[in-house]
């Protein structure tokens, strides 16, 4: 398991898509990814005008509401991305990347925290990336021999 701590819980977002841009890169079969458990704050875009002309698609905040109805939601990296760009801060959280044609169970709930910290929570899954109050990033690999590499990238992201 890798964990990092990151300096700015406030403004973690662009950290989680570096972080998830890197392990897409790196496994690069087919796959999807599962949310759960998720806490974010969208960013703001301002407040609405009295005419109400203008329009704003709060993407964070409907996900958002939609895994906490759901409790768990799978997505494409392209909508994490887009997803985590409307995201100020997510304060807790579990992405979970799954081979694209793995079964997508809906009674599968995924935490961020959780009692056995090296394990991962689905069997079928390829990485694991759990955020703990907003400044603990947990990355957990299935295949080992991806864990040095993305390590690695991870180590250089953190420098920069």
């Amino acid at each position: 398991m890798l964990r990092y701590f990151y300096n700015y819980p406030n403004n973690n977002s662009s950290f989680l898509i570096k972080l998830a841009s890197i392990i897409n890169i790196e496994i690069n079969n087919e796959k999807i990814w599962a949310v759960g458990s998720l806490v974010l704050t969208p960013k703001f875009h301002g407040d609405y005008p009295p005419a109400k002309e203008a329009k704003f698609d709060e993407i964070a905040h409907s996900f958002a509401k939609k895994v906490e109805k759901e409790g768990i939601v799978y997505a494409s990296f392209d909508e994490i991305q887009q997803i985590l760009q409307d995201t100020q801060y997510v304060r807790e959280g579990v992405f979970i990347c799954l081979p694209r044609l793995v079964d997508r169970s809906f009674q599968f709930f995924p935490l961020a925290d959780v009692e056995d910290v090296e394990e991962i929570q689905h069997p079928l899954a390829l990485v694991e990336i759990r955020v703990i109050d907003g400044d603990i990033f947990e990355v957990l690999i299935k295949d080992l021999s991806f864990e040095e590499e993305i390590r690695n990238k991870i180590d250089k992201l953190i420098e920069n």
